[in-house]
């Protein structure tokens, strides 16, 4: 039943185009599918695309300043 799913068959063709792909269905916990170990969620697994540590400056009362970060961040999303 499920290789008639379209998602099967999606999943299927990037597997054999050498894609990397990780199934993820909360009720098929711990299940393998096309020997792909299926996932309840990828929340866990998410990372930031960047990290960027450098000195910003703070307001008067000590907060970093937030337009400042979103200018900063955009920048980045753009190049």
């Amino acid at each position: 039943m499920r290789e008639q799913r379209d998602s099967f068959k999606y999943m299927e063709a990037l597997i054999t185009e050498g894609y990397d792909v990780f199934p993820v269905n909360p009720n098929e916990r711990d299940s393998l599918i096309l020997g792909r170990l299926c996932y309840t969620s990828l929340t866990k697994y998410k990372v930031p695309k960047y990290f960027l540590l450098e000195a910003i400056h703070k307001t008067s009362t000590g907060k970093e300043q937030k337009i400042e970060l979103r200018k900063r961040a955009s920048k980045l999303i753009r190049s």
